[in-house]
């Protein structure tokens, strides 16, 4: 990457992170022309893409940033939004299953797999992904603030589930007892 590149990427950075998001989006288009293969210009486009809900052109652009970087898992997640957003309900299962193949342990994946089971009717599965979920966030007061709700609602949900299935045991061994 050139110094004139890496300096509008530094501002395109700078832009985005300060919400103004259409300085950023300038910026980038001006990487992009640069440098039309630089997968953080592909990814911020496809940020501000899908912030326009022109999906089509997110889901592109992401997928461009994901060839870039294939290990990538926030990249794959993001991916899996914009699929999501799209109505591309498989497109979106594809990849959350590559970004949880990449590492097993990553807690938005976790969780967003445990979001699309639950939103799909499957709420046994959801709530063993949320417990996975809610242990390998660890303690509530190490939680990441911007994860915070979804992991409350892991943690109960997981809890609700054990309740009920140790409920459903108990009223089956009953008779037997």
């Amino acid at each position: 990457m050139t110094e004139d590149i890496a300096l509008l990427v530094r501002q395109a950075e700078a832009a985005a992170n300060s919400g103004q998001w259409t300085v950023a989006e300038k910026l980038w288009l001006d990487v992009r022309r640069r440098d039309p293969r630089n997968p953080k210009a592909a990814f911020s486009l496809g940020i501000h893409a899908l912030q326009r809900r022109e999906f089509s052109e997110a889901i592109k652009l992401i997928e461009e940033a994901h060839q870039a970087s294939p290990r990538d898992p926030f990249i794959l997640l993001t991916l899996s939004r914009a699929r999501r957003e799209a109505g591309d309900e498989a497109g979106e299962g594809v990849a959350i299953e590559k970004a949880l193949a990449i590492d097993p342990y990553y807690l938005p994946a976790l969780l967003a797999k445990a979001q699309r089971l639950e939103r799909t009717g499957n709420a046994q599965a959801a709530a063993m992904f949320y417990r996975n979920a809610a242990k390998v966030a660890g303690p509530e007061q190490h939680w990441p603030d911007v994860l915070h709700t979804q992991l409350t609602h892991a943690r109960d949900t997981a809890a609700k589930h054990s309740r009920d299935h140790h409920a459903q045991l108990d009223a089956a061994l009953a008779p037997m007892l």
